[in-house]
């Protein structure tokens, strides 16, 4: 499995007539194909292997909803060759970028935020995985539904070019990008101290979004030492440290601020600072490959 999160699962498309027949079914459906990849209708096995099969760069995969296979995705390097670019800026500007095509093989499942919740897991894996941070993709322009559907997916146009497989058909690049994310632990207990000056310093000379965590004001206990993060992910705790769980897992850079007390950062950064344990332990313990003990 590539990646999985909730009820959607990323599995890589596999070289057999399991797979290639499965997308054929889905190929073979009018609904699927009204306004898509149906640049070689009537699909057969045989054009499915060629268009399909798992011997160039582009990474295909299966998308699953609650175990069950449900649709089509593939995600692949931005080149030259990609889209027919209009001028070489076009591709400088995209030259970093990873481009997505997709469908929902089952229209009963339509509606259900199933390829853009695929989409939000697919950007995270290639963000944490490869540090890509742009993406793009390019439905053809009489498309109306898919336009939307990249739209409300936090897609933006970017230029219009000739349809890859159809000459008389112009497409729109749209490209999406994800901002930077800080986080910021401030340890002082003085609400406009040195030490909260500095941190609005240089939270103004900072790019993306920002997340401030005041020690002093937030509803977080000091670790307990139970051991739950031993056996189980995360920690047992309920407070405002569980939202930032959520924040430390999404972002890029992490700012430690605090005046020193007796040649130690403050108490109560001291406590916030102790409920990270179970990312050692996760390490140690559960063995969790994405957590990386220094």
């Amino acid at each position: 499995m590539l990646t999985s999160k909730n009820d959607i699962s990323i599995r890589s498309l596999e070289n057999t007539e399991k797979d290639f027949n499965l997308l054929l079914k889905w190929l073979s459906n009018e609904k699927v194909t009204e306004h898509s990849w149906n640049e070689n209708l009537p699909w057969t096995i045989g054009k499915v292997r060629e268009e399909f099969s798992t011997d160039d760069e582009t990474n295909k995969c299966i998308i699953l909803y609650k175990g069950e296979e449900a649709g089509y995705i593939q995600y692949y390097p931005i080149e030259k060759d990609s889209y027919k670019f209009e001028s070489e800026k076009d591709f400088e500007a995209l030259k970093d970028a990873y481009g997505f095509d997709m469908f929902i093989g089952v229209p009963e499942l339509w509606g259900k935020g199933i390829a853009k919740n695929t989409l939000l897991l697919l950007e995270e894996y290639l963000y944490k995985e490869k540090g890509v941070r742009k993406f793009t993709s390019d439905p053809e322009i009489s498309n109306k539904n898919g336009l939307v559907f990249w739209q409300k997916a936090g897609f933006k146009p970017f230029s219009e070019v000739e349809a890859y497989d159809n000459p008389e058909e112009k497409s729109l690049i749209m490209v999406k990008e994800m901002e930077k994310k800080t986080l910021i632990f401030n340890g002082s207990p003085r609400k406009n101290g040195d030490t909260k000056s500095l941190l609005n310093i240089l939270a103004n000379n900072l790019e993306g979004e920002i997340k401030t965590v005041d020690c002093y004001f937030e509803n977080i206990s000091p670790c307990l030492d139970c051991r739950y993060c031993h056996k189980n992910k995360g920690c047992c705790i309920k407070d405002n440290m569980q939202e930032i769980y959520k924040y430390i897992e999404e972002c890029d850079s992490i700012v430690i601020a605090s005046p020193v007390y007796f040649s130690e950062v403050t108490g109560k950064l001291l406590a916030v600072m102790s409920r990270l344990q179970c990312y050692f332990t996760a390490s140690r313990f559960l063995k969790d490959p994405h957590i990386h003990q220094a």
